[in-house]
């Protein structure tokens, strides 16, 4: 079976790399400020994320969007299971809190971002298309990768790490992040290594990310209730 390579992988990784530079010095001539110059950012980099693994995974090995990526239609049965697990993940998340297994340590690093005008619409965008992004990037492209070269246990264990460790600046490396982040991280890549699908993962994603945003929103019309 036709799958990229590491080298694939690290043109793949210098080509987001060098945009991720390019796009962090955007002109200052730009008639755009605060949460509109991080939108722009982000479907920019969004958007070359999704090329690259699609050259890669796609074009270079001759297949399409479908049979690249793995994307299979399922039955609704899996359709469900694969929606409800972030409510698990979610009671589970809560049920740590509720223990004192889990403890925060801070506002969210979002926090100040959201509380801008137009912040919290622009977080909203984000949060719906980054999982469609991010699933293409490290079970779709990084995970075939490392399956076979590795094997899928080491890929599994590896691409979660990877993704942990992408995420850790964005929540200041705090532990009440991470190791929920580590928990979704692993069930997303198991569920790509045992169903050889991608679609798992990212109904799972989608639904999950999802309800963190609409918890946000929440939690911003409850604290807020006359804004």
């Amino acid at each position: 079976m036709r799958r990229p390579t590491f080298f694939d992988l690290a043109m793949g990784v210098g080509i987001v790399a060098a945009a991720q530079f390019l796009l962090g010095h955007l002109p200052e001539g730009l008639p755009l400020h605060g949460p509109s110059k991080v939108l722009l950012r982000n479907l920019l980099f969004q958007a070359v994320v999704v090329g690259t693994c699609w050259g890669f995974v796609c074009r270079k090995q001759g297949k399409g969007w479908r049979e690249g990526f793995a994307l299979t239609r399922l039955p609704l049965s899996q359709v469900l299971l694969a929606a409800g697990i972030p409510v698990a993940l979610l009671l589970l998340l809560v049920l740590m809190l509720s223990s004192g297994l889990l403890t925060r340590t801070g506002p969210s690093p979002m926090g100040d971002f959201v509380e801008a005008p137009g912040g919290l619409a622009v977080v909203v965008v984000i949060a719906l298309t980054a999982p469609f992004v991010e699933e293409l990037a490290f079970r779709g492209f990084l995970f075939p990768v490392l399956q076979g070269k590795v094997g899928t246990g080491w890929a599994v264990a590896g691409t979660a790490l990877v993704f942990v460790a992408i995420h850790g600046p964005q929540y200041a490396w705090k532990p009440f992040s991470l190791l929920p982040l580590g928990v979704v991280a692993l069930v997303l890549t198991l569920q790509r290594a045992r169903s050889g699908s991608l679609t798992p993962s990212l109904i799972t994603h989608q639904v999950y990310d999802g309800m963190i945003c609409l918890l946000g929103v929440l939690g911003r019309v409850f604290q807020h209730p006359h804004a």
